[in-house]
């Protein structure tokens, strides 16, 4: 078969299961005013991603379809750039322009600090 297909199915799958990962965390972490699941997965998202980046680094044995589709597919399936936004934007029609910084600076803060995180992890390992 195709490695192209193959990454494809490899990455809906695994995107599928980043999705509903994602999905189970917002019904678990229901949004009162800050949103908890759209910043707990995009948090995690980032730190899981640096550290598969950086072990398929440094292991080069470590099948290209598998990195794909845990990289590309489940970590794209789990964090969620868009409804980062929106719930940004949600806030500023608010005029809830303190929790807007908020959410966008420990949201950048920590999503670059998790990545960090799992890259000196992954170099430990």
């Amino acid at each position: 078969m195709n490695n192209m297909f193959i990454n494809c199915i490899s990455v809906f799958l695994c995107g599928g299961l980043g999705c509903i990962l994602r999905y189970i965390t917002g019904v678990l972490f229901k949004s009162f005013i800050f949103p908890f699941a759209t910043f707990f997965v995009n948090i995690f998202g980032c730190f899981i991603l640096g550290l598969l980046l950086t072990i398929s680094a440094k292991n080069t044995q470590i099948n290209p379809i598998l990195k794909t589709a845990l990289t590309v597919g489940l970590c794209g399936g789990l964090t969620t750039f868009s409804t980062f936004i929106l719930e940004g934007l949600d806030m500023l029609v608010k005029s809830q322009y303190l929790l807007f910084f908020i959410y966008i600076s420990l949201s950048l803060v920590l999503g670059f600090t998790a990545a960090g995180l799992g890259i000196l992890i992954a170099k430990c390992i």
